[in-house]
């Protein structure tokens, strides 16, 4: 299951970004280079501002990879988080909820949307 793969990676040293990508990486049989595991270092914590949250970037960069119709998933991946957890704001996410909620109830969701939108190769 794509959470439980998720959360094995972030607590294995992944941050949050790239949990997310490793868990989609291994689930769905795609390859992320490490160049963009890299680029990821700087997503964790807000952007490492606490801004947006980093689960929720990676989230997105794993629908632009998987899904046809990238618009539409990526809106409702935004949508759906939102609404799962009243705010996109890391500080505010990590006040109420902690990580490894955020990324257990993203890939939940992420798990879903790709299901529907899945690209057909």
């Amino acid at each position: 299951m794509l959470s439980d793969r998720a959360l094995e990676y972030y607590e294995g040293g992944f941050n949050c970004a790239q949990c997310i990508l490793k868990a989609c990486e291994k689930e769905y049989g795609i390859k992320i280079s490490d160049d963009c595991y890299n680029a990821c270092e700087g997503l964790y914590n807000g952007l490492g501002v606490g801004g947006c949250c980093g689960v929720l970037i990676a989230c997105i960069m794993a629908v632009g990879i998987l899904c046809d119709d990238v618009p539409f998933c990526r809106l409702e991946m935004v949508e759906r988080f939102n609404g799962e957890f009243m705010s996109l704001n890391c500080c505010k996410l990590k006040r109420g909820e902690g990580c490894e909620i955020l990324i257990e109830k993203s890939c939940n969701i992420l798990d879903d949307i790709i299901d529907k939108g899945r690209k057909k190769y």
